[in-house]
């Protein structure tokens, strides 16, 4: 029994150019890439003495209690004091 899709001729679409009014420069002149920079440039790179110090989870930092930051209006308490010297004090 033969199919019952019928065959079709592959034919190749008709040339379709684009108008000049639609091309667009690849960010020539773009300010976002120095925003981009900027923001970069300003962020502060987290540095892990041992690995240890290194958060399961990046979204949470070690001492942050998950309670403390549920909406309930709490402030997490932030030590002042760094991780590498807690041992020492």
């Amino acid at each position: 029994k033969k199919s019952q899709i019928p065959i079709i001729q592959w034919r190749c679409p008709p040339k379709f150019e684009v108008p000049d009014e639609w091309r667009v420069a690849s960010g020539q002149g773009s300010e976002e890439i120095g925003v981009q920079n900027l923001r970069i440039r300003q962020e502060a790179e987290a540095f892990y003495h041992h690995l240890l110090f290194i958060p399961p989870n990046p979204l949470f930092p070690i001492e942050t209690d998950l309670r403390s930051i549920s909406g309930e209006g709490e402030t997490p308490v932030i030590s002042l004091i760094p991780i590498e010297e807690r041992d020492l004090a």
